[in-house]
């Protein structure tokens, strides 16, 4: 079609993941927890011990939406770049009606 299609970046989540993989690997450390066979434990301690937080809102431009919405006042056109970094403006929903709710008592 010729048409020219450009990536709006947003704002990403992450989910804090370094308690998790102390216990994790805590739990194989005093024997808690058993990996078999024993010569997994090498790859298991190089994963938690090296562990990153979890980007759960991975910018994929084919889809793997996050329940988050992000809450425009009427009139509002379009969002600049500053907006979209203010953390009070998104709110995260199970649906749309739920959304929809909570936008209604940000406003």
């Amino acid at each position: 079609s010729g048409d020219i299609l450009e990536p709006m970046i947003t704002p990403q989540w992450y989910v804090n993941c370094g308690n998790m993989a102390k216990r994790s690997a805590d739990a194989v450390r005093n024997g808690d927890l058993t990996i078999v066979p024993k010569d997994h434990e090498k790859t298991w301690y190089q994963w938690l011990d090296n562990i990153r937080d979890w980007c759960v809102s991975r910018q994929l431009w084919w889809g793997h939406q996050i329940p988050a919405w992000f809450v425009r006042k009427e009139g509002e056109e379009e969002m600049s770049k500053n907006d979209m970094k203010n953390n009070e403006r998104w709110i995260v929903a199970r649906n749309e009606e739920e959304a929809y709710e909570k936008a209604m008592k940000l406003l």
